[in-house]
């Protein structure tokens, strides 16, 4: 968004906060609903795939419905006017962090605080290129490609050091070796249901170890 539409918008929950009548604050309201529409819903869409990033999938609709929530409940404070933006900023971060807690439910004594996420659903560790393509609309920038890169080297690495055998393969995953290949370049050996066992073993362990280090 432009800083002009930023200022539009401090301008606007100024005309909110003196509205004479309720009709005229919804209609307001709308306005600048319509200015964040298209922001929000990048946010929205950044948040998902944040979360499948790190192999769960997370309802979009729970995102962007909380985002616009978090609008309503910024436009309605008092000094909402003030840094509007570093406010909604904080807001959406609160409102990502509850769709996660929904999703938190009560796991076992392996889980770190006995929480698990197991209400949501799944997304298959494979690492394949197409998982991370984003829409056009919220491409990131070259500082948030890097340092989400950098975020998945490093948890993979920590990975390592406290489980050296299920770390190998979750690193040859991560650079892109699968079945034949992937058992061929760890262990020397053909593609068996052992050596495929001890894969889905290994995603497991760092999908808990990811969770651990999660909200």
């Amino acid at each position: 968004m432009k800083e002009l539409d930023w200022f539009l918008i401090e301008e606007k929950i100024n005309e909110f906060k003196g509205a004479p009548t309720v009709e005229r604050a919804d209609t307001i309201f709308q306005d600048i609903f319509y200015i964040l529409e298209s922001y929000l819903n990048k946010k929205s869409i950044s948040a998902y795939q944040r979360a499948k990033r790190l192999f769960v999938s997370l309802p979009l609709e729970d995102f962007s419905s909380n985002f616009h929530l978090a609008l309503w409940n910024v436009v309605q404070e008092d000094d909402s006017h003030e840094q509007f933006k570093i406010k909604l900023l904080h807001r959406l971060k609160i409102a990502e962090a509850s769709v996660w807690r929904k999703y938190k439910t009560k796991g076992s004594q392996d889980d770190k605080d006995e929480t698990s996420y197991n209400k949501a659903r799944w997304e298959t560790l494979s690492f394949d290129k197409e998982e991370y393509v984003y829409d056009q609309e919220v491409s990131p920038s070259t500082e948030e490609v890097f340092m989400e890169a950098y975020t998945l080297k490093k948890y993979i690495n920590d990975f390592i050091d406290l489980h050296p055998n299920s770390g190998r393969i979750i690193k040859a995953l991560y650079l892109g070796y699968y079945g034949k290949e992937l058992a061929n370049t760890i262990y020397g050996e053909p593609y068996t249901t052992t050596i495929r066992k001890k894969v889905e073993r290994a995603r497991d362990e760092f999908k808990k170890f990811l969770f651990s280090t999660k909200i």
